[in-house]
């Protein structure tokens, strides 16, 4: 009797990490996936991956913290421009376009650009120190992923408005553990 409460247990606890990873993900059918989790340090890492991607193309993708626009969202703009990825951390009130932060707190470790598949790991500090305009992310979060790219015209970052809705969802970062 022992060991089949056990053998449930274990079953129960692979079950729980198994749901708790598929918090940590989010993909779609036209390429785009994005993993995140916090580790021991309070930091938060991304991996982004865009599958199907011309090797020269001029889209943005985004994560905006916060409930909306109209709001305020910190947000983490992902730039393509002639293959060139930028990364930056911005801030964005109505329906503008989104103003760099003075202080960067998003750091890029790696992009890579394999088979038609761009891959950019990047990270942030759950709790940053710029306190004007980044937002700390404790606990459960409103997070909002525009995984429809907008197009970005010029070198100066410019950006078309996003094509469809973000797609938002709570995120609970204590259940994205790494």
């Amino acid at each position: 009797m022992n060991v089949f409460i056990l053998a449930k247990a274990i079953f129960v606890i692979t079950m729980a990490k198994l749901l708790t990873c598929e918090l940590c993900e989010l993909k779609d059918k036209q390429g785009y996936k994005i993993q995140f989790g916090k580790d021991n340090n309070g930091t938060i890492h991304f991996v982004l991956s865009l599958s199907k991607l011309p090797p020269n193309s001029n889209s943005w993708y985004a994560i905006g913290f916060g409930r909306s626009m109209l709001g305020g969202l910190d947000v983490i703009m992902i730039r393509i421009l002639n293959g060139r990825v930028m990364v930056t951390d911005e801030f964005v009130n109505g329906y503008t376009n989104p103003i760099p932060d003075v202080q960067q707190d998003v750091t890029v470790s790696k992009t890579n650009y394999v088979d038609g598949t761009l891959t950019v790991r990047f990270s942030r500090p759950s709790i940053p120190t710029d306190k004007i305009s980044d937002i700390p992310l404790r606990n459960c979060f409103n997070w909002n992923f525009v995984m429809n790219p907008g197009t970005v015209y010029d070198i100066r970052g410019s950006i078309s408005k996003h094509p469809g809705r973000p797609y938002s969802t709570q995120v609970c970062l204590d259940q994205c553990l790494i």
